[in-house]
């Protein structure tokens, strides 16, 4: 074992005269050394496919197939002028320039990568996309000052002066951005706590309501029901009472108040308006639509028909048109909704009660 390990320390020894040939050596080593990583990639990664799931293995392996023998081959390359005979300055230089190049490939296929993955991730699930997209622009962030860092350890530059100068300046831009890095910060919460989503009916304790149409890091806008965009700082977002209507199902709650004339079949008329809530395309089957009996008022009975709308942007429709339908059948069906009405008497000189009018504020009938 010894003897043989003398060989190849006395093999490696003679091949320093000959530097030509220490190169190509190297660069054969890494071409083999980048063949044998590339199947280990290719194997930990479908194991790691496998396991979570994701169904984009070509994909994944297609963009890291060919970036995994370049950079070896850079690697090498700046191996290789250890070999040859170049002043100090020149190494430095030209090893600094291919392990620049490998680290940008590097960086670029990481990039691609990641965005695949969370891209597939977020056309896979329903709901949470604003969610993936931050932690997909956070993870980039990340990438990009990991990266910063490893280019100025390659050419050697003490960071320190520059964190320095970053720290004084960070302070300045965070008092002249604090309103924007609280937006930032909202956007953050809202993320994580999912109040909403885009294409949710919501309405903010001002009185605004409308649809979510777009969720950023700095605000949030939703559209109107009279097509008017509203957008609203995160910040002021993630501090305001939000009911989401489309939450935790998109239909929404409608009450029709109704009064029948006293002495009307009263089992009739709750039938009518059931018949009237389940012929309407526009409302739930279920819950079933139904009808609740609320009080005995002064000139009918108060009746309430409750229905869900199917989606929250209806309910102005819903309410049109169950009012003309339930109208139109109490009509064909002779049921009577009375209004008000009130009877005025004058007592005349002698005493005794004149009527003047045909208005009674007893109940009755409109015939």
């Amino acid at each position: 074992m010894e003897a043989y390990l003398h060989q190849i320390s006395t093999f490696f020894a003679n091949l320093k005269s000959y530097p030509v040939a220490a190169a190509l050596i190297t660069l054969g080593f890494f071409a083999v050394l980048a063949k044998i990583v590339d199947l280990s990639v290719h194997r930990m990664l479908k194991s790691f496919c496998r396991k979570s799931g994701v169904t984009i293995e070509e994909k994944l392996l297609a963009i890291i197939h060919h970036p995994i023998w370049v950079v070896m081959l850079l690697i090498g390359a700046s191996v290789v002028f250890r070999w040859l005979d170049l002043l100090p300055q020149y190494n430095y230089v030209v090893r600094g320039v291919f392990r620049t190049l490998a680290l940008l490939v590097v960086l670029t296929t990481i990039n691609r990568f990641v965005t695949t993955l969370f891209g597939h991730w977020s056309e896979s699930r329903e709901g949470g996309t604003e969610v993936i997209n931050k932690i997909e622009g956070a993870a980039q962030i990340a990438l990009f000052l990991v990266g910063l860092a490893l280019l100025l350890a390659i050419w050697r530059i003490n960071p320190a002066p520059f964190i320095t100068s970053a720290g004084v300046v960070g302070i300045v831009v965070a008092i002249a951005a604090k309103d924007s890095l609280s937006n930032l910060f909202g956007g953050i919460s809202l993320a994580l706590d999912k109040p909403f989503k885009v294409g949710d009916y919501i309405v903010l304790d001002t009185g605004e309501r409308g649809k979510v149409t777009w969720v950023g890091f700095r605000s949030t806008r939703i559209l109107t029901r009279d097509d008017v965009q509203i957008t609203i700082p995160n910040a002021i977002l993630s501090e305001t009472k939000i009911i989401n209507e489309s939450a935790p199902f998109p239909r929404y709650r409608i009450r029709i108040k109704v009064g029948v004339a006293y002495g009307t079949n009263i089992d009739s008329a709750e039938e009518t308006l059931l018949e009237v809530a389940r012929s309407n395309p526009k409302i739930s089957k279920f819950p079933e639509p139904r009808i609740r009996f609320r009080e005995f008022g002064n000139s009918a009975l108060e009746l309430e028909l409750l229905c869900w709308a199917k989606q929250p942007q209806d309910r102005g429709v819903v309410i049109h048109e169950m009012g003309k339908t339930i109208y139109k059948t109490f009509q064909e069906k002779g049921i009577t909704i009375p209004f008000p009405q009130q009877d005025i008497y004058v007592h005349s000189s002698a005493g005794r009660p004149e009527p003047t009018s045909n208005v009674d504020s007893n109940p009755k009938a409109d015939d």
